[in-house]
């Protein structure tokens, strides 16, 4: 996989699965990968650094995500575009293909952040994170992104924003804040690796679920944040939730569905619905 570009095999595998689960069993068949993914429009953009050891790798794509409308039947890719060497990127890619992932329209990227001409209050951050995408049951669909400023510690903020498409992913609503919050103050919280789901059995439902770190006291916290917070032993790390009710409209506060002590937290949050509307987190849980 070259830095240049990157390739999406998951549409593909979208509808051969759709193929495959018929009662006369068809036969899998995959596409030859298509490349959505071109030259960074960033190269010029000085915008993210942390200091003298950030290195931004320009047109370096990763953590792709795809999702399919189940009412279009169009799929929507996300990625980090250029990524920095210590952590985010320069901006979130998009792209949308209307043919099952044989040709893709774009790349196109929302004002996530200040080198995709982001601003005030979801879009005006050094570097952008963690894409996904999520669509609900009426097609309506939900991209989430993490919002990070770098500096340490009395700039640093995190914000977990989010945006909504209800044209198959062709166009995005301008980006609303669901929580940020600045590091330098109690409980110096962090927040990341946030998920999105659109819910399947409600029409309009959707849930957001990430970690917040925090720390207890202002000297754990830096020496968590610039040596190791495993050997700190002071950092915790709670399951956060929002959701929406209104089709990504609007956004509940943001609350800690399983506060976290004694240096343990929970990470890769995602909200998976069964078949009787119950709701599931599903993480990684540890402890240092």
């Amino acid at each position: 996989m070259s830095a240049r570009s990157f390739c999406i095999l998951a549409a593909g595998a979208v509808v051969v699965g759709l193929g495959a689960s018929t009662a006369s069993g068809y036969p899998y068949s995959v596409s030859a990968p298509a490349v959505i993914s071109g030259a960074s429009p960033f190269a010029g953009c000085a915008i993210g650094s942390a200091g003298p050891d950030s290195v931004v790798y320009t047109n370096a794509e990763v953590e792709p995500w795809v999702a399919v409308d189940p009412i279009r039947g169009d799929a929507v890719a996300v990625w980090q575009q250029d990524r920095w060497s210590d952590g985010s990127a320069r901006a979130l890619g998009t792209a949308v293909s209307g043919d099952g992932g044989l040709s893709w329209g774009g790349p196109f990227f929302l004002p996530l952040s200040l080198c995709a001409g982001g601003a005030a209050p979801a879009g005006d951050f050094p570097r952008v994170t963690d894409p996904w995408v999520s669509f609900g049951p009426d097609g309506i669909g939900y991209e989430v992104a993490l919002g990070i400023n770098p500096v340490f510690p009395f700039r640093a903020e995190s914000a977990i924003t989010a945006s909504r498409s209800l044209d198959g992913g062709h166009s995005w609503e301008p980006p609303q804040v669901i929580l940020r919050e600045r590091f330098a103050a109690p409980p110096f919280p962090i927040n990341d690796k946030e998920s999105v789901t659109g819910d399947p059995t409600r029409p309009g439902y959707a849930y957001a679920a990430w970690d917040r770190v925090r720390f207890t006291s202002e000297q754990e916290a830096l020496q968590g944040a610039f040596h190791s917070a495993l050997e700190a032993h002071s950092f915790r790390g709670d399951a956060m939730l929002s959701r929406t009710t209104d089709g990504g409209a609007s956004w509940e506060p943001a609350r800690s569905i399983m506060p976290t002590n004694a240096n343990v937290w929970t990470i890769g949050n995602q909200v998976a619905v069964n078949g009787d509307r119950t709701l599931v987190d599903v993480f990684e849980f540890a402890k240092g």
